[in-house]
């Protein structure tokens, strides 16, 4: 599945958790039951939970098929962005890293010869813990699309609406709070920035944020922005 595909179902699941945040903010007030008010509270956190899980999905379906383009692109690593070689030469860090001081040394002098690397690129892929260079492995974060776009060199910039830099950032907050019981439920949606409307404006936000990234990386590749 490409990235356009994937992004069409990015997007159908936050419309879908806008909409069960809204569903049970109605219920809450319509429905008579002392109970709803709970609900509404669970629901906004389940909400939060599954749309940053979502884009966190998103960011790294989108990478590795951006990886997978310039590796069949027919390109060389001495072709390619300072960024897109380092990652390249990424596993070449992560080894000498433990390693004795020749092999240190060793992995150094290639590395200073990048620019005359005619090897076909090998990028990173996730690994069994989640990890995917540049991304990382921990919830994505504003500073995480910062770093995408220093790396690959993308055009434009990672936000072109604050509000969206805004949502994402307090939708990781209200993650965390929820997913490691830094508080109960109920103090995490105590704030008047966390209301129903605000969750809600939150999720639309970062689903606007995901089709940005998805439109920036699918541009990126198709005028092969990879190469210098």
């Amino acid at each position: 599945m490409g990235i356009s595909s994937y992004e069409a179902d990015f997007e159908q699941r936050l419309d879908q958790c806008w909409l069960s945040v809204m569903v049970a903010d109605v219920l809450q007030f319509g429905g008579g039951a002392s109970g709803w008010k709970s609900v509404s509270r669970d629901v906004r956190a389940g909400a939060v939970v599954m749309a940053i899980g979502e884009f966190e999905a998103l960011l790294k379906h989108s990478v590795e098929d951006i990886h997978q383009t310039i590796e069949a692109s027919g390109s060389v690593v001495k072709d390619l962005r300072h960024g897109v070689r380092m990652l390249h030469f990424d596993p070449r860090f992560s080894a000498a890293a433990g390693s004795a001081l020749d092999s240190v040394w060793s992995t150094r002098i290639e590395l200073s010869e990048a620019h005359e690397c005619i090897d076909p690129p090998r990028l990173p892929r996730r690994d069994h813990t989640g990890n995917l260079q540049p991304l990382g492995n921990r919830t994505p974060k504003p500073a995480t699309l910062a770093r995408l776009w220093l790396v690959y060199e993308l055009p434009g910039v990672p936000f072109p609406n604050f509000a969206w830099r805004k949502s994402l950032g307090e939708m990781v907050e209200i993650r965390n709070d929820v997913a490691h019981g830094r508080m109960p439920i109920a103090q995490v949606f105590a704030g008047g920035a966390r209301t129903v409307d605000a969750v809600a404006t939150y999720v639309m936000h970062v689903r606007d944020l995901g089709k940005h990234v998805v439109d920036s990386l699918s541009s990126y590749t198709a005028d092969r922005g990879y190469l210098l």
